[in-house]
């Protein structure tokens, strides 16, 4: 930097400050180069009126790298906050928030998987209600894949995977992270009930002459089915004995019904089947094993009425050929 060459009634100088940092006068020639031999000559001079660049401050160093770093921080701290809040991306995390139910339909061996959603993950950042309404509708419907999609059966075990729409995410500028599977073992299927019911149609007919009430409607109702046997036979009863016939018919079942199980003072009572088809258990309940299927129409025999743990009411009945079972009391009349 070139010098500001002054004078005064001494001669030529410039300004400078020495070691100690004073201000001095440095008398020089006309290059600007010192004089030897010569003084610096110490000056009082007020501080706006100091050449500019004539000395150096370390104060005004520190000064400036504070301000310097202040700016920075603002800068960077406007950015992180530019990032996070006003353009940030809605964020979901699949693995934490799920709850799903496994839902197969279908019978017992032919059932196919599927689901039901209960609850979604938490949406977070969504710029507004409308955006985060569009999310939980993609989280509400998923895309699903199964280790076993159909011909399920008791007993399996299925692992399910869910993963949202590629397309919609991209679309809705989502942050998808985490992943969900989960294993889920298939129970509660009913059984099949198409294949069975020719049969226990079959064995109903055969025992339809001992089903009996020891009422006197019941009894009518035995006799008219013992008419309707015996016309069929080569010989033509009495109308006498066809009634001595329907009177022993009915005393023999309602014996056979008290020893098969029926509680002792209760009174067995004759019903008919008013479901298609429907399925007749072990127990009282739908986790019991299907112990065999009587068609719509069939009768049976009920001995008694309970309810279940979970409020349902369940019929002990005989079937068949003097078979026992339980039946959902709503499926007979």
């Amino acid at each position: 930097m070139a010098r500001k060459i002054l004078e005064d009634e001494n001669g030529l100088y410039f300004r400078a400050y020495d070691r100690e940092r004073r201000l001095v006068k440095v008398y020089c020639d006309e290059e600007g180069n010192p004089l030897k031999g010569v003084k610096v000559v110490p000056i009082e001079i007020e501080e706006e009126e100091v050449e500019e660049g004539a000395g150096f401050s370390f104060g005004k160093l520190w000064i400036y790298l504070i301000s310097l770093l202040l700016l920075l921080g603002i800068s960077f701290g406007g950015y992180f906050a530019y990032s996070k809040f006003a353009n940030a991306s809605p964020k979901v995390d699949i693995s934490k928030g799920y709850d799903i139910s496994f839902a197969p339909t279908g019978s017992n061996g032919e059932a196919k998987a599927g689901i039901k959603v209960n609850k979604i993950p938490t949406v977070t950042n969504a710029k507004d209600e409308a955006q985060k309404k569009v999310i939980e509708d993609i989280l509400n419907n998923p895309r699903v894949s199964y280790s076993k999609a159909d011909g399920l059966k008791n007993g399996d075990e299925v692992e399910v995977t869910v993963v949202l729409d590629e397309t919609k995410v991209k679309n809705n500028k989502i942050e998808v992270s985490g992943s969900y599977k989960q294993k889920f073992k298939v129970d509660g299927l009913a059984e099949k009930a198409g294949a069975e019911v020719g049969s226990a149609a079959s064995a109903n007919q055969d025992s339809a002459v001992t089903t009996s009430s020891e009422s006197n409607s019941s009894l009518s109702a035995v006799a008219t089915e013992s008419v309707a046997v015996t016309t069929t036979a080569p010989l033509v009863q009495a109308p006498a004995a066809v009634a001595t016939t329907a009177a022993r018919n009915a005393s023999a079942a309602v014996a056979t019904n008290q020893s098969a199980g029926a509680p002792q003072g209760q009174i067995p009572v004759p019903r008919t089947v008013r479901a298609g088809a429907a399925n007749v258990r072990s127990g009282a309940g739908t986790t019991n094993a299907v112990a065999g299927v009587v068609s719509q129409g069939s009768s049976v025999t009920e001995l008694r009425r309970v309810q279940n743990a979970k409020g349902e009411t369940w019929s002990q009945v005989t079937y068949g050929n003097g078979k026992q079972g339980w039946i959902k009391s709503n499926l007979i009349r």
